[in-house]
This record gives C-alpha cells, sequence and structure tokens, in this order.
C-alpha cells in the first residue's frame, strides 16, 4: 500500500563523496509513535539499497509529542557501486511501515534528486 496520513519521514542529507553514497533522516508513525521499519533506496524504479532505523531523534519527539519516536532516525552509507557507479546519481528514498510506503519529503539542499 502506498501513502499513509501518519507515516511521515524526511532526509536531512544525501551525498555523495570517495565512492559512498551518505544520507540521513528520520521516520515513523506519528500517530502511533513507531519507528518506520526501514528505509528503501531506489535509483530509475530500481531498489539499491535497504536499511533499519534506530538511531536518536529527540528533535522528532519534540516536534511529534511521542516518545516513541525518539529512535526514528538513519544515518547510513553505501557503495557508489550500487547506483551503478554513476558520479551523481538520482536517488528516491522511502519508508516502509506495517506494509504502507511513503516517500521521505527531502531537504532543499538534496543533490541526488531529480534533476
Amino acid at each position: 500500500r502506498i501513502g499513509a496520513d501518519s507515516l511521515v519521514g524526511y532526509l536531512d542529507f544525501g551525498a555523495t563523496h570517495r565512492g559512498v553514497v551518505e544520507i540521513a533522516g528520520w521516520a515513523g508513525d506519528t500517530q502511533t509513535g513507531e519507528p518506520a521499519e526501514r528505509i528503501l533506496v531506489f535509483e530509475d524504479r530500481q531498489g539499491v539499497f535497504s536499511h533499519t532505523l534506530g538511531g536518536s531523534r529527540p528533535d522528532v519527539v519534540k516536534v511529534f509529542g511521542k516518545p516513541g519516536l525518539r529512535w526514528t532516525g538513519f544515518h547510513c552509507w553505501f557503495p557508489l557501486a550500487f547506483v551503478r557507479g554513476r558520479p551523481s546519481p538520482v536517488l528516491r528514498v522511502f519508508a516502509l511501515h506495517r506494509g504502507t510506503a511513503i516517500e521521505l519529503q527531502y531537504s532543499a539542499g538534496y543533490t541526488l534528486g531529480a534533476r
């Protein structure tokens, strides 16, 4: 199932450097206060990376008033070769939780998105 009003996420940072893609952000269900189960990264409709969440995000707890959202963060790296070695890949990041997926919102400075 695609989309859910209470499943929300934000990509704070995304960049490539030294042959690695680095991304960071958060995702969770603002109604139940649960972290998303994982994030999925796609390039050209092809899944290239998946990662679980668990980083501390007290800022998210403060905004939504749900203590369970504390562990909604992620900060991960994966080889640029996962995206066919392109020096400037176009990546879309999704959160998955309880059979629902949403595309994360991107920071204004996100450079790996559609051009």
